[in-house]
C-alpha cells in the first residue's frame, strides 16, 4: 500500500567458465571487454575466469594479447578504452587485492598497476595467473579491470569454483558451438 524508496547495490564477483571446445579467440576478446568495459566498475563485470587446465596457457596468451592493447583514455577522452577510477577510495581496494594476490603467489601477466594521470587514477587492465580462492582477488568484489585466470580439471570443479561466492549477479559460459 505504501511506496517505500529503496536503493540496492547488487555487487558481483562474476565468473566466466570456458569449456573444452570453446573458441578461445572469441572467449578472450569477449572477456577482455566484459572485464574492462567501464574500467571494470560495473557490478556485472567479469571478475574471475576458469579455464580447463589443458587450455590454460594457450588461453592466457590470447587474453594477454587482447588486454595489452587496451590503453587509458587520457589525456584525450576520445582515445583509449579504459576510463579512470570513478570512486577514488576504490584505488586502495584494488591495490590491496593486487598486493594480496602477488604475496600469495599470483603472477601478473600484463598490467598490474594504478597510474596517476593528470590528477586522476587509472587502473591498468590486469591479467593474473597462479590464482586460487585463498586470494581476495578471487573472492571479494574488486570493481576494477582485473582478469584473474584459474585452471580447473573438470566441469564439475569449474561449476563449484564459479559458485564458491556469496555473490550471484551474473556469469558467462563459453563452450563449443552447437551443431
Amino acid at each position: 500500500e505504501r511506496f517505500i524508496p529503496c536503493f540496492t547495490e547488487l555487487g558481483g564477483k562474476d565468473p566466466a567458465v570456458i569449456l573444452p571446445g570453446a573458441d578461445l579467440d572469441r572467449a578472450a576478446a569477449a572477456l577482455a571487454t566484459g572485464a574492462t568495459l567501464g574500467a571494470g566498475q560495473q557490478c556485472y563485470s567479469i571478475e574471475r575466469i576458469y579455464v580447463p587446465r589443458a587450455l590454460h596457457d594457450d588461453f592466457v596468451a590470447r587474453l594477454v594479447a587482447q588486454v595489452a592493447r587496451l590503453k587509458p583514455n587520457w589525456p584525450d577522452a576520445a582515445q583509449g578504452q579504459i576510463g579512470p577510477i570513478t570512486f577514488l577510495p576504490q584505488a586502495a581496494i584494488l591495490q590491496r587485492h593486487l598486493d594480496d594476490a602477488v604475496t600469495r603467489g599470483a603472477r601478473i601477466e600484463t598490467g598490474g598497476r594504478i597510474d596517476d594521470l593528470g590528477g586522476g587514477l587509472w587502473c591498468q587492465p590486469t591479467v593474473l595467473t597462479g590464482v586460487d580462492h585463498s586470494m581476495l582477488i578471487m573472492t571479494e568484489e574488486s570493481f576494477g579491470p582485473f582478469l584473474p585466470v584459474m585452471a580447473y580439471d573438470n566441469a564439475d570443479q569449474a561449476v563449484a569454483l564459479a559458485n564458491d561466492s556469496s555473490y550471484g549477479l551474473s556469469a558467462a559460459v563459453f563452450g563449443p558451438e552447437a551443431e
